[in-house]
């Protein structure tokens, strides 16, 4: 009743998650407006399903904080830890940088295919080499 009352005076519109008949979870945008229908009041929704709008979100936000090569976090990504990280309780901080030596004489030899592999092993080694929990993150790349 407390929603229909809100939604009453200028209507609401709220996300969950429901149900297939099989079971799988769909994600819907429910929008609800309270209206009279004849003389009997009424609570009129929409309910549309999201699902495909909240992966393509999803995906947004993994590849905003991720470098599309290698799949490390990105620059963005590491700024934003390390200022988050800075406090009194978390010190001391290790951070560890490398370098892919050659690189640009591999891109100018070989072609920018075999460079990205390249640095597509490197990252694949650093992150076997590591905790799980440990941050690992590409800083550069062609446009840095």
């Amino acid at each position: 009743m407390e929603q229909m009352e809100l939604a009453d005076e200028k209507g609401i519109v709220f996300e969950t998650i429901h149900s297939s008949k099989n079971g799988t979870p769909i994600n819907v945008e429910v929008s609800s407006q309270g209206t009279f229908l004849g003389n009997k009041r009424v609570l009129l929704s929409i309910v549309r399903d999201i699902t495909d709008r909240k992966k393509k979100d999803a995906e947004n936000i993994y590849l905003s904080y991720h470098d599309a090569l290698t799949g490390l976090y990105n620059r963005r990504f590491y700024e934003e830890e390390i200022k988050r990280l800075d406090t009194d309780r978390n010190l001391p901080i290790s951070i560890i940088i490398g370098d892919v030596n050659g690189l640009k004489i591999i891109n100018d030899a070989f072609g920018h295919v075999k460079g990205d592999e390249l640095l597509q092993k490197a990252a694949a080694a650093i992150q076997s080499a590591c905790r799980a929990d440990d941050i690992i993150a590409r800083w550069g790349g062609r446009n840095c």
